[in-house]
């Protein structure tokens, strides 16, 4: 919930604030079942987190341009990257909303370096779409899938079902040193982020 708070856009937030204001009454009404008393403010914020990820993806097809790892609709940061089939284009996926948009292939994402000696990639075995591409400059890694590698794969599926099939590279950069990007800006280091 507290990344809700960190959004820059007025009417957004006002549109938040009402919401958490109401929005045990306004729960209530949409279950219309018997509640309990208290509904754990985690469970509301999720509702409003969900309720309002529509708006954010409709928001960010009109966008095309961002800051580095900063999401152009909510300013989160990205957690996954993501390489097109057709030309290898990266883009960045917010940890967030799920909006993407295009970033340099050769530049690292967290400290800006474009030095290719710093800049590198691995993956595991069997599976060369499932890399996690890294910066020894800043030690920072974010989990990446190539494209160009799944030539069944007609669409992009579902950005929460791809960070969760991608969960183990996290533990694989993690054993290697590297803080995922996401975390390391957030300075949430060592700390999963959901």
């Amino acid at each position: 919930m507290g990344r809700l708070l960190l959004k820059t856009d007025k009417k957004h937030a006002e549109i938040i604030a009402h919401l958490l204001e109401r929005g045990e009454e306004v729960y209530r009404s949409l279950l219309k079942t018997e509640t309990p008393d208290h509904i754990p403010t985690e469970l509301i914020g999720n509702w409003i987190e969900w309720t309002l990820r529509p708006w954010y993806l409709a928001k960010g097809r009109k966008t095309t341009t961002a800051k580095d790892h900063k999401c152009p609709v909510c300013n989160c940061s990205a957690d996954l990257a993501i390489l097109e089939a057709a030309d290898g284009k990266k883009y960045l996926a917010c940890s967030y909303c799920e909006v993407r948009w295009p970033a340099p292939r050769l530049k690292c994402p967290a400290c800006g370096t474009t030095d290719h000696q710093h800049l590198g990639y691995f993956f595991v075995n069997n599976a060369p779409e499932q890399q996690i591409h890294y910066c020894q400059q800043c030690k920072t890694y974010i989990k990446t899938l190539d494209l160009r590698h799944c030539a069944a794969m007609k669409e992009l599926p579902d950005l929460l079902l791809v960070r969760h099939l991608l969960s183990h590279l996290d533990v694989l950069a993690q054993t290697r040193g590297y803080t995922g990007l996401a975390e390391k800006i957030t300075g949430l280091e060592g700390r999963k982020i959901c």
